[in-house]
């Protein structure tokens, strides 16, 4: 049986403290004030478009709370609001990236010493390339412990992914079942381009709600099989004749004594409906998630 274990980075194989940055746009390289992902990902929600506050910058608006406005004015009292942006750099500014300091989670892998397993790295960060140096230091330490990373994923198509989680855990979950079937994934379908095949495929991530719609992995299945033509589905269902196909879903827990809270999800067999079958609503909740 083939296995290969997929790890998310950020606080599951490393932790990088990285805010972004509100700004002045006549000043972008300076920031204003800090604001952490989590908070971030508030703001990108719309929790706070009852306070009226938008940050119009780089075709986004943005609306912040009164809170955060006060933040502001405590940094900058003369800022104009007009002036105001929003600034990823410590995510993708590789000056700023080859600074950071990088604490190594080891411990959520050390368990793959001495198996049978491949390693992959399957994150939500974009540009694979400026994260080269970071990259590099977790090899370095990886083979210490005589563990290689063999594939390496980042499904952010931009860096304006930050905090907005939906399309990247539909991305990443494509990854993982790209793997377990054999072939590619494109616009809600399969297609007959094979990819490395894996009997079962192991994934780790710190955020909940990525555990939990990962483990909802076999209503995409089903929905991409519906959408998929019969040559396919043919090629699926005899690699089903011949396989268990596994996924082990692992939520880093951050326990010494229970590292991992684990979901098994075994696929099972597609079965292929006419297109005007499908559940308009599953359709439209996949589709929303390709254009977002």
């Amino acid at each position: 049986m083939r296995e290969i274990a997929f790890f998310d980075l950020d606080n599951t194989l490393w932790y990088i403290k990285s805010d972004i940055w509100v700004i002045d746009k006549n000043k972008p390289d300076v920031p204003i004030l800090k604001i952490s992902p989590i908070e971030f990902a508030l703001i990108k929600s719309g929790i706070y478009l009852k306070d009226d506050i938008p940050i119009d910058y780089n075709n986004e608006v943005f609306y912040i709370s009164r809170d955060i406005l006060e933040r502001i004015q405590r940094k900058n009292k003369n800022i104009r609001f007009a002036n105001l942006g929003i600034s990823y750099s410590e995510f993708f500014d590789e000056n700023i990236l080859n600074k950071k300091e990088v604490q190594l989670l080891l411990n959520n892998i050390k368990h793959l010493i001495g198996k049978d397993v491949e390693v992959g790295v399957l994150t939500a960060r974009s540009d694979r390339k400026k994260h080269a140096n970071l990259l590099n230091k977790l090899r370095i330490k990886l083979k210490e412990y005589g563990l290689e990373i063999d594939k390496i994923y980042f499904v952010a198509e931009s860096i304006r992914s930050v905090g907005f989680q939906d399309k990247v855990v539909y991305d990443k979950n494509k990854i993982l079942l790209e793997h377990l079937i054999g072939l590619t994934i494109e616009n809600n379908h399969f297609v007959p381009i094979k990819k490395d095949v894996y009997d079962k495929v192991y994934f780790y991530d710190d955020l909940k709600s990525n555990f939990l719609t990962t483990n909802a992995l076999q209503d995409y299945f089903d929905f991409l099989i519906r959408n998929s033509e019969e040559d396919c589905v043919e090629y699926i269902n005899n690699r089903f004749e011949n396989n268990t196909l596994l996924l082990v879903n692992n939520l880093i827990t951050n326990n010494e004594v229970n590292p991992f809270e684990t979901k098994i999800i075994k696929l099972t067999p597609p079965v292929k409906y006419p297109i005007k079958n499908v559940d308009h609503k599953l359709t439209v909740k996949f589709e929303n998630f390709k254009k977002n």
